[in-house]
């Protein structure tokens, strides 16, 4: 038999079968609760850390510490001459300001290029010189009529090439004393 959904018996049901229901949420809940509570008790606190009571003590004069020390800023020095360290003027740690010199390279090398590349200019220079001389004598001849075309071209070449060889000396001199100036870093 089918009651009609708002009978009274109907109602008594739906009535009962909600306080059912409620009854077992109720108590779902409460086991739940009573799991948990451990848990949360065991988090709320925090992580066992322990703790030392810190005081001033004495130490001795004299202690040893293992380490690594590390440079705030660091530079690369390299010199742009061959040769040795014969002068160190700094000290690692030292302050340092620009233009200081911090060490000086043995220059002896260096200083014997540049003697050669000095004599070279000299000895260019005194090629162009006779060259010219030469090249002036040649001309002359040649308006004479006593020395052929190709005595004077070839004259005339021997100047050219006495110029570029003082000009090549000259350059080499520079480049001695460039690198002199590279034995102080």
């Amino acid at each position: 038999m089918r009651t009609h959904p708002f009978s009274a018996s109907a109602t008594l049901n739906n009535t009962r079968t909600h306080r059912r229901v409620g009854g077992v949420a109720i108590a779902a809940a409460l086991a739940l609760a009573l799991m948990l509570a451990p848990w949360q008790a065991l988090h709320a606190a925090g992580p066992a850390v322990p703790v030392m009571q810190v005081s001033a003590q004495a130490t001795p004069a004299d202690m040893t510490l293992e380490g690594t020390l590390e440079a705030v800023k660091q530079s690369t020095l390299s010199a742009q001459a061959n040769g040795r360290i014969v002068q160190l003027l700094v000290k690692a740690g030292d302050a340092v300001r620009a233009g200081q010199v911090l060490a000086v390279v043995d220059d002896r090398e260096t200083q014997a290029g540049m003697e050669r590349s000095q004599a070279g200019l000299s000895q260019a220079q005194a090629e162009l010189r006779n060259a010219e001389a030469n090249a002036k004598r040649t001309r002359e001849l040649r308006g004479q009529g006593f020395l052929s075309q190709a005595a004077l071209d070839m004259a005339e070449t021997q100047l050219q090439g006495a110029q570029a060889g003082a000009q090549q000396a000259a350059a080499g001199q520079t480049l001695s004393k460039l690198a002199q100036g590279h034995t102080r870093l």
